[in-house]
């Protein structure tokens, strides 16, 4: 008994490797709030402060630019597509970066004021408790959501493997036995479930180093490909790859483009820690990991959108996973297929049990179980567990019957303009009016924080009212 007192006590240092290792954030259990608490700002009571973190300023550019690459890279050719061209994407892109950083810079400068190190912690020290309850839930649903992503883009990975090999003389895929939804069940039940029955799963978080290769791979294999490839149309011919027309677009489908952009950009529920996690923690220091890790991003965004884009949107429809647009048995794209399946099956272990946590604080509360005494202990540990495998269950259930992946990345490229937007306007606007600046520069400030929340209002109706008529199918799939 002894023992297992003293493993619950102790500080559980691997969740906070997780934390700033650059994916998704775990809330601390043992700071939860009253609901029923003053709702004003909360970092004026708060008097503990943050202590130094052990990133450097080298490590936390290479976290951000982590946090920041992932699934949503295999998409960008398709928002470029949707966006009307290459020139309107890139637009958009940039535009949209203008605000992304602010809302870093924001989050960074609430860190400070609330001396809080996780996303739904700043939301509380400045928002209130019900801004956390707010937060808590788009992070579980946008977990949630991106896991489905992971699957969706495994069962590409393994659908179009198979496809490069022959058995008995016949394509392997016509067999049974290397169905889709069959082949993403075994890996998932395989490498995937078991992990939601460890208690630590520290290890997978020095697999980030090998995702961010993964990402500068592919972008230098879909740019050396428009070189490469000869005869598109050919290419596309003998592959076996889809060949129709592409649709022509309206100016209003570049608005398409956002939600997919968004969820590429989102790193913001990481950045808290992120900033947290540093030596020496400045503005003006983290202004420059900033500019580096985004700047960063946005070649790798925008040379895998250009190239993909270009180089078949004259001959073939653009896939919303951009490697399904190259042939089977290209051993180079091939490769870039293996890599990333082997990524997205350790990313998917780490994004489950933060979003988990999430979910559980949401479960305990809504049931107030937080100070039950049987839900410690072994008791805590078997509920986790069970919430883990519901949780990939479920969203293999939902994985199994997404045709592409852009029918997730739409709804929650939504929330991750709410994680970019609405709630760093929304803390910059309640700061702002709390703090005695210059008439001039509050107005700005106003104006700024009111532009953000409205932004991001758009893009998020925008993106679920698309992904709602698409569903229906009110418009046809782009």
């Amino acid at each position: 008994m002894e023992e297992e007192e003293e493993e619950m006590k102790r500080p559980d240092a691997e969740r906070q490797s997780l934390l700033t290792s650059g994916k998704y954030s775990i809330q601390e259990e043992d700071q939860e709030p009253d609901v029923e608490e003053d709702t004003q700002l909360h970092y004026l009571w708060e008097v503990r402060r943050l202590e130094p973190g052990k990133s450097s300023a080298f490590g936390a550019i290479f976290i951000v630019i982590n946090a920041a690459l992932g699934a949503g890279l295999l998409a960008f050719p398709y928002a470029f597509y949707a966006a009307g061209g290459v020139a309107a994407g890139i637009g958009i892109e940039l535009g949209l970066v203008v605000f992304v950083v602010i809302g870093l810079l924001v989050l960074a400068y609430c860190v400070e004021e609330t001396q809080k190190g996780t996303y739904e912690d700043v939301m509380f020290g400045v928002l209130g408790p019900y801004a956390k309850a707010i937060a808590e839930f788009c992070v579980a649903i946008y977990c949630f959501g991106t896991t489905i992503t992971f699957l969706v883009v495994i069962g590409d990975q393994i659908d179009d493997i198979t496809s490069a090999f022959d058995y008995h003389r016949k394509p392997l895929v016509n067999n049974w036995w290397v169905n889709r939804k069959l082949t993403t069940t075994i890996a998932t039940l395989i490498f995937i479930l078991p992990w939601m029955f460890f208690k630590r799963i520290g290890v997978l978080s020095y697999t980030s180093f090998p995702a961010v290769l993964c990402c500068l791979y592919i972008t230098v294999v879909v740019t050396a490909k428009y070189f490469t490839i000869d005869d598109v149309g050919n290419y596309t011919a003998s592959c076996d790859r889809n060949t129709e027309a592409p649709s022509l677009l309206n100016w209003t489908d570049a608005f398409n483009a956002l939600p997919v952009i968004c969820f590429g950009f989102q790193c913001h529920v990481s950045s808290v820690p992120i900033y947290a996690g540093l030596k020496q923690r400045s503005l003006k220091a983290y202004s420059g990991i900033i500019a580096v890790g985004i700047g960063i991003c946005i070649a790798v965004y925008s040379l895998t959108g250009v190239f993909g884009s270009i180089t078949f949107r004259a001959h073939s429809r653009i896939n919303s996973d951009i490697l399904r647009n190259y042939c089977p048995r290209d051993i180079a794209i091939d490769v870039a297929r293996g890599t990333l399946t082997f990524v997205i099956i350790t990313s998917y272990p780490i994004l489950a049990f933060c979003g988990r946590t999430a979910l559980d604080s949401m479960l305990m509360k809504l049931f107030r179980l937080c100070k039950v005494d049987s839900m410690v202990g072994p008791h805590e540990t078997a509920r986790l567990r069970v919430e883990g495998i519901v949780w990939v269950l479920l969203s293999l259930a939902l994985a199994l019957f997404v045709p592409e992946i852009h029918y997730v990345i739409n709804p929650l490229g939504g929330l991750a303009g709410a994680f970019i937007l609405i709630f760093p306007g929304s803390c910059l606007l309640k700061l702002t009016l709390a703090s005695r600046q210059l008439r001039a520069k509050r107005f700005l400030l106003v104006a700024l924080s009111c532009v953000m929340i409205v932004f991001g209002m758009f893009i998020l109706g925008d993106s679920m009212t698309h992904a709602i008529l698409e569903d229906v199918g009110r418009i046809p799939s782009t």
